[in-house]
């Protein structure tokens, strides 16, 4: 593993814990029901918080570290923009770097 690809994955591993720590259930409940096409039920129904369905997404939908489009997009959604511009700054930083190799 290159070290972009790690530090890609270390950006991603702490973007998950985030994401966990920092949501309300409010928002977590808003960002189980915007997954319910991307998911199948039966799943989606035994997730608990949104390290799991974060790791149901990566499962299903391929989102990684390498994919952040729809993780971005379903934070935007749910209001937390503050995480979807942390994406994005975190995706753009990483990508000009990779550029630069």
């Amino acid at each position: 593993m290159s070290e972009s690809e790690m530090s890609r994955n270390q950006k991603w591993f702490k973007l998950r814990e985030k994401i966990n720590d920092s949501l309300s259930p409010d928002e977590f409940l808003k960002m189980k029901r915007l997954c319910k096409n991307e998911i199948p039920e039966r799943n989606l129904d035994n997730i608990n918080n949104p390290y799991n369905l974060i790791r149901a997404l990566e499962d299903y939908k391929d989102l990684g570290p390498r994919d952040y489009d729809l993780l971005q997009t379903i934070m935007t959604t749910i209001g937390r923009k503050d995480i979807a511009d942390e994406i994005q700054r975190d995706n753009s930083t990483t990508i000009q770097k990779e550029a630069t190799i």
